[in-house]
């Protein structure tokens, strides 16, 4: 179980999420107790947090695959206010600044305005 989560998570790193992560650290953390482990219930102890733990990183990381790219920050404006923002903007610009295609043409307007 911890291989397949951890498989999962490099393979997908840029969509997977902290919660993801955080539990496969620790599914990983529990499966070195287990192998440092000198009887048999403490290693069969951590092996099962250790499944356990690597299930839910492997579930946490996939509903973040699934909903990687519709994530919405409540920080930042939607996309359509952040779009009428900047044609609205661009339309008020164009009328105060000359237009700027390059070469020497631009260089004699600005030098003109």
């Amino acid at each position: 179980e911890v291989a397949a989560a951890r498989d999962f998570v490099t393979t997908h790193r840029g969509a997977v999420g902290c919660r993801a992560r955080t539990r496969l650290a620790e599914a990983e953390r529990h499966l070195g107790l287990a192998r440092g482990a000198r009887d048999l219930r403490t290693m069969r102890s951590e092996t099962g947090h250790a499944d356990s733990l690597a299930r839910q990183a492997r579930a946490l990381a996939e509903h973040d695959v699934g909903t990687y790219g519709t994530r919405y920050d409540p920080g930042t404006p939607p996309p359509t206010r952040a779009l009428g923002g900047a044609l609205l903007g661009g339309i008020i610009l164009a009328g105060l600044l000359p237009a700027r295609f390059g070469g020497g043409a631009t260089r004699g307007r600005l030098a003109a305005g």
